[in-house]
């Protein structure tokens, strides 16, 4: 049976069933074109590495600073605190009055 690209890349991912991965492996250990063709995707792979690194630590008062910000806007006034309620004057008209 014969290893496709597809094959390699499931095995350099570490992607393939335990059968298909030792399966795989018996191949490379008997054909250096594999090896090589191993070696290639592999480079080709490597700047995914980089997007899958894992995070950084967060701040240590990043919890502190976003419950402040939550606070902070939750305190802040809305726009229906900004307008004194409707007022129908005495010839019935609606108005509007700003505080």
């Amino acid at each position: 049976m014969s290893v496709s690209d597809e094959d390699l890349i499931g095995f350099a991912l570490g992607a393939l069933e335990p059968a298909e991965h030792a399966r795989i492996a018996a191949a490379l250990q008997n054909n250096p074109i594999l090896r090589q063709r191993l070696n290639e995707i592999q480079a080709a792979l490597k700047p995914l590495d980089q997007l899958f690194e894992e995070p950084a630590n967060p701040p240590p008062d990043l919890a502190d600073r976003t419950m402040a910000a939550i606070e902070q806007i939750a305190n802040a006034p809305t726009p229906a605190e900004d307008v004194a309620p409707d007022h129908i004057a005495e010839d019935g008209k609606q108005q509007r009055f700003k505080k």
